[in-house]
Order: structure tokens, then sequence, then C-alpha cells
């Protein structure tokens, strides 16, 4: 399992690999088959805005992730300009920090000790969750 830490550092090198790749025009000639994902991130019963929540395929290979907006919804986008998740069962993680160095706002077991799992399939999936602080 990833540390907050350790996650973004993945996250940015991923990033880094998939604007290289995206640029190339092969990388979507590779895509794996995916299944587009949306929905709410709430804490305690309110949206939860600003928040990044990844999908990591249990058994490997890349993820995908999204942002929240101010009203908890998000997409989750697999590499620039595709949207979605592998097909299959993901460990999701969900953090939103208080500001740019401070504090994770969501309990751990939504992200370093995540108990989280989402299960995707082709075609579009719903995917809430109403995340609690206690």
């Amino acid at each position: 399992m990833l540390s907050t830490k350790s996650f973004l550092f993945t996250l940015a090198a991923s990033v880094c690999l998939t604007v290289g790749a995206g640029c190339g025009g092969s990388a979507a000639d590779d895509l794996p088959e995916l299944g587009l994902v949306t929905g709410v991130v709430t804490l305690d019963g309110q949206p939860l805005s600003e928040a990044m929540i990844t999908f990591e395929p249990t058994t490997g290979g890349s993820f995908s992730s999204g942002t929240t907006n101010e009203t908890g919804t998000y997409e989750v986008l697999f590499i620039a300009d595709h949207n979605g998740a592998v097909i299959g069962t993901h460990k999701v993680t969900i953090i939103k920090h208080d500001g740019e160095a401070g504090p994770n706002l969501v309990p751990l077991k939504y992200n370093d000790k995540t108990t989280l799992t989402a299960e995707i399939s082709a075609g579009e999936n719903q995917k809430d969750f109403p995340l609690e602080s206690k």
C-alpha cells in the first residue's frame, strides 16, 4: 500500500509519462478496455470538494484518478484524453489536504489504509463514496 507521499510521487511520475505518451499518438492503440467512472464523494453527508480519488487495479497496471468539484462530483481519467478505469476490481483511495502541505482531511481508512474497493465494468459506472470521519 502506498503512503500519501509515495502516492503523490507515483501520481506525478504517471502524469509525466502520460503526457509524453499522449503526444506520440500510439498510446491510444495500446489502451486496455476501460469503463467510464463517475460519482460523488461526501464526508459526513457533505460534498467533499478538491479531493483526489484514485482507482488502482488489484491485478496491477496503471491506475486512474480524478478530482472532485464543489459538489463532490468526479470523473476519472486513465491517460490524457481517455476517461475511465481498467475493467476489474480496484482499490480506491481518497485524499484531501488542508492547503498544499497541510494534513490529510480524510481518515486513513480511505487512503493510506484504504478499505474501499470498486468493481469496474464496461460502459458507465456510477461509484459514490459516502465517507464518515469517525
